[in-house]
């Protein structure tokens, strides 16, 4: 989904919920409150939890992958974003173009340039060497 609505045109993931986590609230320990600027030594052996969502891997993409360096999706202009999104999925062409602009930039680059502004205007060439 696209913010302001929409269906994306790029690959992309799903995610889970976490699993339902208990806590035991009798084990909770309450510090005066001039204590707590040392919260981060107070708390250096509480256990951790994780409420972020888990990764649930791609939905199937039925859409159009990368035809050149140029040619963008969501009515933007082809951004490092959308190749790295057309990477991580594993397409072969979008992987080779993303590691080149890593290797030129020494992997110092912006997800929001455009794509051909690291590598030029290139086209899918599915027969040769993705150049």
């Amino acid at each position: 989904m696209l913010v302001g609505g929409g269906i994306t045109e790029l690959p992309y993931k799903r995610y889970h919920k976490p699993t339902d986590i208990t806590f035991d609230l009798n084990i909770l320990e309450f510090y005066p409150i001039s204590d707590l600027q040392n919260i981060l030594s107070l708390t250096t052996d509480d256990k951790n939890y994780s409420l972020g969502l888990v990764d649930g891997g791609y939905n199937e993409f039925k859409g159009k992958f990368p035809k050149d360096t140029i040619s963008g999706y969501n009515g933007r202009a082809f951004e490092v974003y959308q190749l790295k999104d057309f990477a991580d999925y594993g397409d072969e062409i979008s992987k080779f173009w993303l590691e080149e602009i890593k290797r030129k930039t020494n992997n110092n680059y912006s997800l929001w340039n455009k794509v051909s502004q690291y590598i030029g205007h290139r086209r899918r060439q599915d027969d040769e060497k993705y150049i």
